[in-house]
């Protein structure tokens, strides 16, 4: 790693990413490194603000890194729509003091509804355009 490049890394939610992480953790402290915590409210273990508060810290605590935000996912795979994420971001303002600050959707439901997401942006949202490439196996 050279401090010119950017390089993301995808460790997943858990210990073994976090051990990943803790790995390289003096490497990255001597670079100008962003940690970001990507949260699906969707799933069992990020579905209020004391799980997400405890998976943070414990990345947090056995990597030896800090995060420096937090994007809110909120996604069913293939299957979301675009009224889960309107949900969820309802959702966010009730599970945390702070205001939503990152918003990570598929295009396919920005497209659906561009007023909206225009909309969060002007209330201070960065929504970041994602788009899926991994299949499932039994897709070809």
């Amino acid at each position: 790693m050279t401090p010119e490049a950017n390089v993301i890394l995808d460790v997943g939610g858990d210990d073994k990413g976090a051990r990943v992480l803790g790995c390289l953790c003096t490497r990255l402290k001597n670079l100008n490194y962003k940690m970001h915590l990507v949260v699906n409210p969707y799933r069992p273990e990020t579905s209020t603000a004391e799980g997400i508060t405890q998976l943070k810290e414990s990345i947090e605590k056995m990597s030896g890194l800090s995060f420096n935000s937090i994007f809110y996912n909120p996604n069913f795979t293939y299957t979301t729509r675009f009224e889960d994420v309107k949900n969820a971001v309802e959702q966010y303002s009730q599970l945390f003091d702070d205001p939503l600050n990152q918003l990570a959707v598929e295009q396919r439901l920005i497209n659906e509804n561009p007023k909206y997401f225009k909309e969060l942006e002007k209330h201070g949202v960065q929504v970041l355009s994602i788009h899926r490439a991994m299949k499932n196996p039994w897709e070809n």
